[in-house]
């Protein structure tokens, strides 16, 4: 986890890519006259597992949930709903 200055033309160009370093675990540090004005770095404990772990359960019961037995869309229930 290296402290990179960078200076503030060369961030605006290639922000993404320096995104890409941040993910990797970078800390950016953005500087404007010799002097640092900003930094960009990881969110503590965002390492984008737990994002992954959740798409993947997501995934996985969606495998799960079985169409409606009388054969109602979602937008059946919905109407049915705004009778009562």
């Amino acid at each position: 986890m290296a402290k990179v200055p960078v200076g503030t033309v060369e961030a605006t160009t290639p922000l993404s890519e320096l995104l890409d370093r941040v993910v990797d675990g970078e800390t950016i540090t953005i500087m404007r006259d010799g002097y640092p004005v900003a930094e960009l770095r990881p969110i503590a404990g965002n390492t984008g597992e737990a994002a992954r772990a959740a798409i993947n359960r997501i995934i996985e019961r969606r495998a799960e949930v079985k169409p409606d037995p009388e054969g109602w869309t979602v937008f059946d229930y919905i109407a049915y709903g705004r009778r009562y």
